[in-house]
Order: C-alpha cells, then sequence, then structure tokens
C-alpha cells in the first residue's frame, strides 16, 4: 500500500448525532474486509467550500470520509435545499454508485476533508472475487440507506 491510501480514523471526533444520518457505515465489515477496501482506495483531501460531487455528474466511486465534515445539497428549480451533513466514518456516493446512475445530490466540504475514494471497478473485482465480502458489504450499505431514508422521513 502506498502513502497516498493510508488513512487513519479518530472515532473520537464523530458526534453522536452522526448516528442519526447513518453514522459508522459498513459495520457487517470485518478486519481484513477494511483492509481490502482501503487497500483499493485513494486518498483525497479537500478544503472547505470545495465541491467534491455535483449533482447530476457521472460517479464511479464510493467515499469514505476519514476527516471532517460535508454537506449533501440537491439545487431544484434554483433553490438550493441541504439535505444532511455527514462525517467522520460516513460513505457518500453510494447512490449513483449502486444505481450506476448520476449523482442525485451536491457534496460540499464544510471543513478540510479527508476521503477515501474507492473506485467501482475496483470494488466490483472485489466482491466478484469474495461473495461473502459482497454480502457484507451489501448489507452495510443496505442499512446505511435505510437509517437515513429514517432520518429524512422524521424530518419531514
Amino acid at each position: 500500500m502506498s502513502d497516498d491510501n493510508i488513512v487513519s480514523l479518530d472515532f473520537d471526533k464523530m458526534p453522536d448525532s452522526q448516528q442519526a444520518m447513518g453514522g459508522l457505515v459498513l459495520g457487517n465489515l470485518t478486519g481484513d474486509d477494511w483492509r481490502n477496501l482501503f487497500d483499493l482506495g485513494q486518498r483525497l483531501e479537500f478544503m472547505q467550500g470545495d465541491v467534491i460531487l455535483k449533482q447530476d455528474q457521472i460517479n464511479d466511486s464510493l467515499y469514505f470520509i476519514t476527516d471532517g465534515r460535508v454537506r449533501i445539497e440537491r439545487s431544484d428549480n434554483g433553490e438550493i435545499v441541504q439535505l444532511a451533513e455527514i462525517g467522520i466514518a460516513c460513505i457518500f456516493g453510494e447512490m449513483s454508485f449502486l444505481e450506476k446512475s448520476r449523482i442525485s445530490a451536491s457534496v460540499i466540504a464544510d471543513s478540510h476533508v479527508v476521503v477515501l475514494q474507492i473506485l467501482g471497478v475496483g470494488l466490483d473485482n472485489l466482491i466478484a472475487e469474495d461473495v461473502e465480502f459482497g454480502q457484507r458489504f451489501y448489507r452495510s450499505v443496505a442499512v446505511t440507506l435505510s437509517r437515513r431514508l429514517r432520518a429524512t422521513n422524521s424530518l419531514v
């Protein structure tokens, strides 16, 4: 693993409110699963205000936040609506990754942010090679999406 792939996680920085929007994700993964994911990933840094993903762009990756916070915003008819704020140990880009579709909302850095970008092709290969990993991975993503939907429903 190159130095560019090394990330560190400080779970003490994750606020309790993080659980409301999905919290620590991919909870069904084993230590080996995490190592395999981290080996696939590339470490990227963003400054406050940087647009990490732009609504309607094509996305082929999953992103895992290792430091900082991002906000999720959607533009409809010229009006910007903030949908969520997420931070350490959360993923984003999962919907467009799963559906192989365009991004439904923009992701903007709310602070200095470090993410692990996991390219879809690498993740797809890992899932094909290790069916049990694939089951744990997809179950974890499903639980994350369910939690986010519940949190969103409570706002409506």
